[in-house]
């Protein structure tokens, strides 16, 4: 932060995955699995205006102490890291029997875990944060140690 008055504030937020020839994306979020041209004149500045608004309810003078933003989009991602879409990590949901849940922490071999997004209980840095805890929980503990998070 560049003085007192001022602080360092990240928003992130779902999105569609990104599309080349997808429509842009409208005044409405998309719908989780449609693909959007996130590469569309505008696109990532409008939804990236959309969230600074939904923020003002909170802050209503965050605008005004706006200096600089940045804007990463799923098309971003895609270019940075190669992934289709720019979806870096499946959507981790209880439904369909659990065939769309993530793998348990505790590896198929002993003294191996899973963390991260891809592990239970899934993606973005607060499941990280938890899956890394329930795996240090597991070494410190010991196999069977059910902790809550």
């Amino acid at each position: 932060a560049p003085d007192a008055a001022h602080a360092t504030a990240v928003l992130t937020t779902e999105v569609a995955p990104h599309g080349a020839g997808a429509p842009a994306p409208g005044p409405e979020p998309a719908e989780p699995f449609d693909q959007v041209d996130w590469d569309a004149s505008g696109a990532a500045d409008s939804c990236a205006d959309r969230m600074t608004e939904r923020a003002e309810a909170a802050d209503p003078a965050l605008r005004d102490r706006i200096l600089w933003r940045v804007v990463l989009t799923p098309a971003d991602l895609e270019r940075g890291t190669g992934v289709p879409g720019g979806v870096v990590a499946p959507p981790v949901l209880a439904g369909a029997d659990g065939a769309y849940l993530a793998p348990a922490t505790e590896g198929r071999l002993p003294g191996a875990y899973r963390v991260g997004g891809e592990a239970h209980p899934g993606g973005g840095l607060i499941h990280a944060g938890m899956s890394g805890a329930l795996a240090a929980g597991l070494i410190v503990e010991g196999p069977g140690w059910r902790g809550s998070y």
